[in-house]
C-alpha cells in the first residue's frame, strides 16, 4: 500500500510535468530525488508510529499480563519495520522513476512480487543454487519481520518446512541485504534520472 502511494506521487509528478518545473526553477535531478526520499522516509515514520501506537494498545487491552521487559524486549523489531517500509518505497521510487506511467509502474510492481520473483527464485533454486533465493530483493525485505504465529500461518509453515522453504539470513544478514538494496535502488533512480529527459 505504501508503495503504491509512492508511485502515484511520482507519477503524478511526471503526469503534471512538476520535475521539469522544478528543474527549470533551479532544482537539481538529485535535489528532485532527494526531496522524494524525505517524503519517503516522512510516511515511513509516521506509520511505524501509527504501528507502534496500534500494537501498545492492543497488547495493552487483550494482554492478562506485562511487565517492562514484555513491552520493550522486542522493541528493535520497530526499527525493522521502518527500514522495510523505507526499503518497499525506495523500489517502488526506482519503478516509477524508470516507467513514468502510475498504472504500469503498479502492475510491473504487483506482477514482479507476486509472480514473477517467486517463479524465478524456484527456477534458480533448482538450477543454479539452493540459497539463491535468499538473495532477491522482495523476499529479502518481506523476511525482515517475521508473520505473527496464528492457526493457518502455522499450517503454511508447516508445508513450506516440508518444500523447505522457510530458510532465511540472520537478521543482521538480511539487514546489510536490504541497506544494499535501497543504495542499489537510489543509485539507479539517480541515473535515470540523469540521463533522461525530464
Amino acid at each position: 500500500f505504501l508503495a503504491i502511494i509512492i508511485i502515484f506521487i511520482i507519477g503524478n509528478e511526471f503526469s503534471f510535468r512538476t520535475f521539469r518545473q522544478h528543474v527549470v526553477d533551479g532544482l537539481s535531478r538529485t535535489d528532485l530525488l532527494n526531496g522524494k526520499v524525505i517524503i519517503i522516509i516522512t510516511i515511513a515514520l509516521a506509520n511505524t508510529v501509527l504501528i507502534f501506537l496500534c500494537a501498545l494498545i492492543f497488547g495493552f487491552i487483550y494482554s492478562k499480563g506485562f511487565d517492562a521487559y514484555d513491552i520493550f524486549s522486542r522493541m528493535y523489531m520497530v526499527g525493522i519495520y521502518f527500514m522495510q517500509a523505507v526499503s518497499y518505497m525506495i523500489l517502488a521510487m526506482f519503478i516509477a522513476i524508470w516507467l513514468r506511467n502510475k498504472t504500469l509502474s503498479i502492475v510491473v510492481l504487483l506482477v514482479y512480487s507476486l509472480i514473477l520473483e517467486p517463479v524465478l527464485r524456484l527456477v534458480l533454486k533448482k538450477y543454479l543454487w539452493t540459497k539463491i533465493g535468499l538473495f532477491f530483493p522482495v523476499r529479502s525485505i518481506t523476511k525482515l519481520t517475521p508473520i505473527p504465529e496464528n492457526g493457518l500461518v502455522s499450517f503454511i509453515k508447516a508445508n513450506a518446512e516440508l518444500n523447505g522453504l522457510t530458510e532465511s539470513l540472520p537478521l543482521y544478514g538480511g539487514v546489510l541485504l536490504v541497506l544494499f538494496y535501497v543504495l542499489l535502488f537510489y543509485w539507479g533512480s539517480k541515473k535515470i534520472l540523469q540521463l533522461r529527459d525530464l
